[in-house]
């Protein structure tokens, strides 16, 4: 016997048999196959990646402040027209008074001085300025786009 044969052996770490070995001169599949027909060229033919550069990765082209533009023109824009619409339901007297309770205990109390004077006045005077400054935003971003197409058109 042999010492190999009387030392304990490991247990394998895997369920399978042991892939057998190696042969010492293995063949590849070039040694096998038939060179191809017609002229040989030994050199190496260059490949796509070696010929062209490897494009850069894509990087996110929106303008965060650009976007921050359009969404402040859509606001301000908006913000202008309901505050002159709300204005407007004010004064009409929709919210003249508060009815307080049901039935014969209903009791009306007379609209406030800011419900009724002050906001309207404060709304009518602020809803043109918020309209102006939305559409002047949204001409300023227009404007940034146009400036940017022409760039890179030239």
């Amino acid at each position: 016997m042999t010492d190999s044969d009387t030392t304990p052996q490991r247990p394998s770490l895997f369920l399978a048999e042991p892939s057998p070995p190696l042969p010492e001169n293995p063949q590849t599949v070039m040694d096998v196959a038939e060179p191809p027909p017609g002229p040989t060229n030994r050199e190496p033919q260059p490949t796509t990646h070696e010929t062209q550069p490897e494009p850069d990765p894509p990087r996110n082209r929106r303008n965060p402040w650009l976007v921050l533009l359009w969404v402040l023109a859509v606001i301000l824009t908006c913000a202008g027209f309901w505050a002159q619409l709300y204005g407007i339901e004010l004064t009409r007297g929709k919210h003249l008074g508060y009815v307080i309770g049901t039935g014969e205990g209903t009791t009306f109390s007379a609209p406030s001085v800011i419900d009724f004077y002050v906001l309207p006045v404060v709304l009518a005077s602020f809803a043109p300025w918020l309209v102006a400054m939305g559409l002047a935003a949204a001409v300023g971003a227009t404007l940034v786009h146009a400036l940017a197409w022409t760039r890179r058109e030239s």
